[in-house]
């Protein structure tokens, strides 16, 4: 019988070199902690702290990963062990030792074949490198921009407008029909879409929460469309864009072919009554997150299928925080 052990990071490093003293220390950049050269090394590095990741800056978050699974082989971010807990960005200073989550779970693993070795932290849910903090010295808060698509460039973000075809024209009349149930007010046409009502599978308090975030929030960004609303009333007076996500860096041939392949589809649909919205949209899913403020109101789509029978499921969500605006 196997048994599963939650392990620690500090745990994993428990062989390694008790602590980081100012004489073992080396200053590090975040190109040099993430390429291997590192690991096992203490290092003083400077950067942003949220939640259990350490990024460079505000750009960081939307360079993509070279490893499927490892947002740190974007270069520009680790995965960040430590006794304090940042839910809102903020700027640090800290010194600790790198590690690779795949080498701390095989150390632990090859301790003991009858347990089961499952990682805690950055490490439970991702691969790549970390930083396991001796000291975090907090530099102040840090205030993370949302990158506008002139600012970002190609190599930032993880959407891009579908192409012109099948989907996306299946995928454009469903987000009228969604926009047009908004403006119409048509509260069981949207729980129905959201996968509510007598016939739906989802539980009634996810539905309510999308339901109201599109029709009730006063502040919310999808008001400018409802009912009786300025924009929403005037015809010609709404953008709507459908991106897709654009294919990762570490796609191979096998990737391409099951893309080709799949039965079903996935795009998120923007909407915007701002004039000249081609500037706004948002680059990286992230970002379409429908947080008060945002100049667009987005929503996924669901196609189940290809073809015009396809079935389309919608979810509409907003995140408690995200990137400022620009």
């Amino acid at each position: 019988m196997s048994l599963l052990l939650f392990a620690t990071l500090a745990t994993a490093q428990a062989a390694s070199p008790a602590g980081c003293d100012a004489s073992s220390t080396q200053a590090a950049t975040f190109a040099e902690a993430t390429s291997g050269s590192l690991d096992g090394a203490c290092v003083t590095m400077e950067g942003i702290a949220i939640g259990r990741v350490l990024v460079e800056d505000d750009r960081a978050r939307y360079r993509l990963e070279r490893i499927a699974n490892d947002p740190t082989s974007s270069g520009a971010a680790l995965g960040f062990y430590a006794s304090a807990d940042f839910a809102e960005p903020t700027r640090v200073r800290v010194t600790g030792r790198i590690g690779d989550c795949a080498s701390a779970q095989a150390a632990l693993q090859a301790r003991d074949s009858n347990v089961i070795v499952m990682m805690t932290g950055y490490c439970h849910y991702a691969l790549g490198r970390f930083l396991t903090a001796t000291a975090v010295e907090p530099l102040g808060p840090a205030r993370l921009r949302r990158l506008l698509p002139a600012s970002a460039g190609e190599d930032l973000g993880n959407l891009a407008p579908l192409g012109e075809g099948e989907v996306r024209s299946r995928m454009t009349a469903e987000a009228n029909r969604f926009l047009d149930a908004i403006r119409s007010g048509n509260r069981p046409l949207l729980v129905a879409m959201h996968g509510g009502g007598p016939d739906g599978r989802l539980a009634a308090r996810s539905v309510d929460a999308s339901l109201a975030l599109i029709l009730d929030t006063e502040n919310s960004p999808f008001a400018p469309f409802r009912a009786g609303a300025g924009a929403g009333a005037g015809a010609g007076t709404i953008s709507m864009e459908i991106f897709g996500w654009k294919p990762p860096l570490w796609a191979d041939a096998g990737w391409h072919d099951q893309q080709t392949r799949a039965t079903g589809a996935d795009a998120i649909a923007c909407f915007s009554a701002r004039p000249g919205a081609t500037g706004l949209w948002p680059i990286d899913s992230k970002d379409a997150d429908n947080m008060a403020g945002r100049p667009y109101a987005c929503t996924r789509i669901h196609l189940n299928g290809r073809g015009e029978d396809a079935r389309a499921s919608f979810g509409t969500f907003q995140s408690q925080s995200g990137a400022d605006e620009p």
